[in-house]
């Protein structure tokens, strides 16, 4: 994908919020978060993301508003493909527009039955659950959005699940990524004091969806995270030390995270604005 100037206003005045993803990205690289969210440079979109969002909006509407054409989403990644530029188009040719659809399709059939047979008494508390929270001593929201909440009303236990679309599964580098997977760690935080409901009653999990699992295997692969107290304790150090020095405006680079990001491969260098 390429790097392009959108509307900066749009981007970045008068937001009184922080995501997780911005939290994340600063913590990885301050130099690609200061082009992001302060010059408002940033990537015209991840085909893989905009795979996943239409993924998501069809189980949202099937599962949540009982859409029983909720499957015809997935033809909306036949459009994403389509409007790839010629060099996107070649690194996404090992599949054809009908393959991309077909394997969402597939994910999508397996996903509800999978749920069933993995969460047995549980029931839909909420899909795209929102979180804007304050966030003490700074002067912006938490804001994010929880994909999937469920109720186990047997044993009195909610789930929160972060969908996540994946091309075969994680491997060790992502599993041992410990600020990547505290994403749902603090949403397990906002939700509960969101809701007033104890933290030993929340579990939290990552729903791998995968586009090409392994032959004979399942395209749902569950992750489930520990979130005790301890981990709780450091996610929520870690997001208010990074809060801090995003305050500060640091903007130095990090070498390290360049080799597959656009802004290193680009050589983008801060600019100040006129």
């Amino acid at each position: 994908m390429t790097l392009k100037i959108v509307d900066f206003d749009r981007v970045n005045q008068n937001r009184d919020y922080i995501s997780f993803s911005e939290i994340h990205l600063f913590s990885s690289c301050p130099f690609k978060h200061d082009l992001t969210y302060n010059q408002g440079i940033r990537d015209d979109g991840s085909f893989y993301t905009m795979y996943g969002s239409a993924l998501h909006e069809a189980i949202e509407q099937k599962w949540k508003y009982k859409n029983d054409l909720a499957w015809l989403r997935m033809g909306k990644i036949v459009y994403l493909v389509s409007k790839l530029n010629s060099d996107e188009t070649n690194k996404f040719a090992k599949k054809t527009p009908s393959e991309w659809v077909q394997s969402s399709l597939r994910i999508y059939k397996d996903f509800f039955p999978w749920m069933e047979e993995n969460f047995p008494d549980c029931e839909l508390f909420d899909i795209e659950y929102e979180l804007k929270e304050p966030l003490e001593g700074f002067n912006r929201h938490f804001k994010g959005y929880i994909d999937l909440i469920l109720y186990n009303s047997k044993e009195d236990i909610y789930h929160i699940i972060d969908l996540k679309t994946s091309g075969w599964g994680w491997g060790k580098d992502q599993l041992s990524d410990t600020k990547k997977l505290y994403q749902v760690i603090l949403y397990k935080s906002f939700f509960c004091n969101k809701e007033n409901i104890p933290r030993e009653k929340v579990k939290c999990h990552y729903l791998l969806l995968l586009r090409g699992p392994p032959k004979n295997k399942s395209s749902i692969v569950l992750h489930s995270m520990t979130s005790g107290n301890k981990k709780l304790l450091n996610a929520e150090q870690w997001m208010y030390e990074t809060l801090e020095l995003v305050k500060k405006g640091i903007k130095l680079k990090n070498p390290s995270t360049c080799s597959f990001c656009t802004c290193g491969a680009k050589k983008w260098t801060p600019k100040k604005r006129s």
